[in-house]
This record gives C-alpha cells, sequence and structure tokens, in this order.
C-alpha cells in the first residue's frame, strides 16, 4: 500500500502523459474513516484500471484536509504508522492543484460523504462515483452514476463489501488488518448502548477476523485507538476546535471532541481560542459536541452553543430547537463562561451525524 500511495502521489509531478485522472476524496472532518476509506477505494480503482490495461490514467486518494492539520489527527496518524503508512506518501487536500488537471479528463470519487462541500461544489459534473453510510441529503440525489449510499456503522465496511464484490483478490492482509481498525472503532466496538452497526458490520468484521487470521481483540484494538484519538496533551485549544470539524452553509462549525464540552471550556484559554476560532473563520454560531468513552464502554456526550453575538438570532433557533428535540434528551446545565449554553445530552445513540440534520434544516429556515 505504502509503494502505491507514493507513486500516485508521484504521479502529481508527471501529468505530462496523464489522460485521466481520478481523485478518491474522503470527508473533510478526516477521522480515520474518513482517511481508510478514500485510500483503500483508490487502490481499488486503481487495481481495476491496471486490470483494464489503462497506462495513462492515474487514481489518486485524497485525504480532505490542508497538511498542516495532520498531526491533529492523532488516532489517524498513529494507526497509519502502525501500518508504516507515513505522512509523506499521503496527498492532501492542500497539495491538490486543479489547473494542472486542465488538458486530462478529471473523475472525482466520494468515499464518507456524499455532500459536496464549497471547495468542491463546482465540480459536481465530474463525480463518477458515491460510498457512504452517512444518511441520504434530499438534496443530494446523485444519478448516472455508481452510489452505494447504505446506513452501515462505517463506510469502511462499505469498501471492503465493494472489494468483495468487483476484486476480491486484492484483498490483503495489510488492507484487512487497516479495515478491521476502522470498523471496530466506528461501530464503537458494536456497543449496545450506541446502536452504530449493523449486521452487515458484523458480518464483515468477522470475515475479515477468520480469513486474515487477525488475532487482535476487538475490545483491545479499540481501546488501543481510542487512547489514540484522545491523546490530545500536545494541542492548543485553538487546534482541538479544528480536530474534527465540520462546517455547515459556511457560517456555523461543528466542532467534535474526544472529551466533554464542560471539560474544554474550563480550560483556562477556551474562551479565548473559540473567539480567535469564530474571528479567523468568520463562523456566526459555533456547536460544540463532546464524546468521552469511560473504561467500562459507557459513553457520556454532552454540546454547546456559542456566539460571539449573544443575542445572535440563529443561536438562539439553535438552542431552541435542541431544547426541544424530544430524541435528543438535552438537559441545560449550567456553564462558566457567558452566552455559552451547555446541554448534557441523554441519548448518546443520536451522533453528530444524525443531529446534523436537525440543525441544517434550522440554518435555512
Amino acid at each position: 500500500m505504502n509503494n502505491y500511495l507514493n507513486l500516485s502521489k508521484q504521479a502529481l509531478n508527471q501529468l505530462e502523459k496523464v489522460k485521466v485522472v481520478n481523485l478518491v476524496l474522503g470527508n473533510p472532518t478526516c477521522d480515520l474513516d474518513s482517511a481508510i476509506s478514500p485510500i483503500i477505494y483508490s487502490y481499488l480503482i486503481h487495481k481495476e484500471v491496471e486490470k483494464c490495461g489503462q497506462e495513462n490514467e492515474i487514481v489518486i486518494p485524497v485525504l480532505n484536509i490542508p497538511e498542516e492539520d495532520y498531526p491533529l489527527k492523532t488516532e489517524v496518524k498513529y494507526f497509519l504508522e502502525t501500518k508504516k503508512i507515513y505522512q509523506q506518501n499521503l496527498t492532501f487536500a492542500d497539495q491538490i492543484n486543479l489547473n494542472e488537471f486542465k488538458s486530462c479528463e478529471l473523475r472525482i470519487h466520494l468515499t464518507d460523504h456524499h455532500v459536496l462541500t464549497k471547495d468542491w461544489i463546482n465540480l459536481k459534473s465530474h463525480v463518477k462515483s458515491v460510498i457512504d453510510h452517512r444518511p441520504q441529503d434530499s438534496n443530494w440525489l446523485w444519478s448516472d452514476i455508481y452510489t452505494n449510499i447504505e446506513p452501515v456503522g462505517c463506510c469502511g465496511t462499505l469498501i471492503a463489501q465493494e472489494i468483495l464484490k468487483r476484486m476480491p483478490q486484492i484483498l490483503t492482509q495489510e488492507i484487512a488488518e487497516l479495515l478491521h481498525g476502522v470498523i471496530v472503532l466506528d461501530t464503537i466496538n458494536f456497543s449496545p448502548e450506541a446502536q452504530r452497526f449493523t449486521t452487515t458490520d458484523i458480518e464483515t468484521v468477522k470475515f475479515l477476523q477468520e480469513k486474515f487470521n487477525i488475532t487482535i481483540d476487538n475490545k483491545s484494538l479499540f481501546n488501543e485507538l481510542v487512547a489514540a484519538r484522545n491523546d490530545i496533551s500536545h494541542l492548543t485549544s485553538y487546534q482541538l476546535l479544528r480536530k474534527d470539524l465540520k462546517i455547515i452553509h459556511g457560517n456555523v462549525a461543528l466542532p467534535g471532541f474526544p472529551i466533554l464540552v464542560r471539560d474544554f471550556i474550563k480550560k483556562s484559554d477556551a474562551l479565548n481560542a473559540i473567539n480567535d476560532f469564530c474571528n479567523k473563520n468568520k463562523f456566526d454560531v459555533v456547536i460544540l459536541m463532546g464524546l468521552f468513552i469511560q473504561k467500562d464502554g459507557k459513553i457520556i456526550r454532552d454540546l454547546g452553543i456559542y456566539s460571539q453575538n449573544f443575542n445572535c438570532d440563529l443561536k438562539i433557533r439553535i438552542v431552541n430547537v435542541i431544547k426541544e428535540c424530544e430524541e435528543l434528551q438535552a438537559k441545560e446545565c449550567e456553564s462558566c463562561i457567558p452566552g455559552f449554553v451547555l446541554f448534557a445530552q441523554n441519548n448518546v445513540k443520536m451522533t453528530r451525524k444524525t443531529i446534523l440534520p436537525i440543525i441544517e434544516k434550522t440554518i435555512i429556515k
């Protein structure tokens, strides 16, 4: 895999002989699923191109973040390095110069998301395939292209199914271990409490374990990856806000934390970091989403809403929607920051993925 990634990156500097460029984009959150999925799906497409004898066609997986943000993705960096996949062989979004592809046919493949961000939206007509496990956005109903959009626990599960369906002979020990790790982490090790998995996820992991004799037990692997994700000792509060960031409509930020929001806002520099974050990125509202997994596997979630303008109408609407959402079971708590509204989230099954459509509806009203 490392050899393929290195060659795909080198190909960016040798475009004079290339006729077709395939870019495989991960989700811009670039969590472990959003990193592993484009890497492995691009390898599948690469092998299909190779089998067809297309010598002037290249396939490049793209981690959809600037390279400078890669150290913030602590579990991604850790897990890839355990498989000897290093930063210098990865391709990042800010290393892609679309102007260089003008003489080539550009094909885009989306993994772990099916809604294009503003940076890529002008290239919608170039999208050729979509593999995603998120709930279908009714505003993005793709047609006339290949899609596999199924609400399983992990996009890595769908990537594994694509390989088994299209080219099972490329499934190696390395790929199996990468897929096994990301599925275990993304499903929260098949936690009954979180309910973030399906029978397809379970069957896929069982198949990978048995076929490739993967001996590490799921619990140990999960704890190892969670520890890597939670290792934020070297990150500033500002970097924490960028670590797992989702942006809606350009002016609302949804940072996800590997700690609880209530603990984050107690940091001495938290308020300054949030204000700098809003000012530099022109965010009107920030919705912080916290997650803490105890050693016994119990999940705790909370969320907070902040705007520099205490009377911001959008902030007030979002707060009211959260209060009124019976499914979320949010309970307002005392906050140590003026104007910051903090909620304990009693329904831990609702993730950012499921809360996002509720927030989006509120924003576009």
